[in-house]
């Protein structure tokens, strides 16, 4: 986007491709992260309340939205492979001079959905343990709750006073 934005501003060339391409790189971006910003424990999610639930109900409340979101990614798999078929068998190419087979494009959504759906299953598993499910996971990189903006811890050579 931005090689095309330069391009067109300064260079006064435009590139067939540039457009289309972004479009579904954006889309496949976004299926393909699903199931790493929930690993990462970048979903949004309302906890106020079921924090304040006792443990049971907490576990109770962890355990429906771990089956709500297996069965998500179940309904967004099953919907998708149609449309994935529906293309293939049609041969249905992109609208640009890129011809890319549009069956290609749209196999993000079952891929994410799968991602999203093994993402969901882990939360299932370790809410049944009892333990908290959508906080970031070990070895997922950085945890969302850390706070980013705190100073650097003094060094030992620094006046603390």
């Amino acid at each position: 986007m931005l090689f095309e934005a330069f391009n067109r501003g300064f260079m006064d060339r435009s590139f067939f491709w540039a457009e289309e391409g972004v479009r579904y790189l954006m889309i496949w971006a976004f299926f393909l992260t699903i199931g790493a910003a929930g690993r990462g424990g970048y979903h949004i999610r309302t906890e106020m309340l079921v924090d304040m639930l006792p443990a049971g109900l907490r576990r109770v409340c962890n355990l429906l939205a771990s089956v709500a979101g297996v069965g998500f990614s179940a309904v967004l798999f099953a919907a998708s492979l149609p449309q994935v078929y529906r293309y293939y068998t049609m041969g249905m190419m992109t609208e640009s001079n890129l011809d890319l087979p549009m069956w290609v494009l749209f196999m993000a959504m079952p891929i994410g959905a799968l991602l999203m759906g093994g993402y969901y299953l882990g939360c299932l598993i370790r809410a049944w343990k009892g333990a908290e499910p959508f906080g970031a996971q070990p070895g997922a990189g950085a945890t969302p709750d850390a706070a980013p903006d705190a100073p650097p811890e003094p060094h030992a050579s620094e006046d603390r006073t």
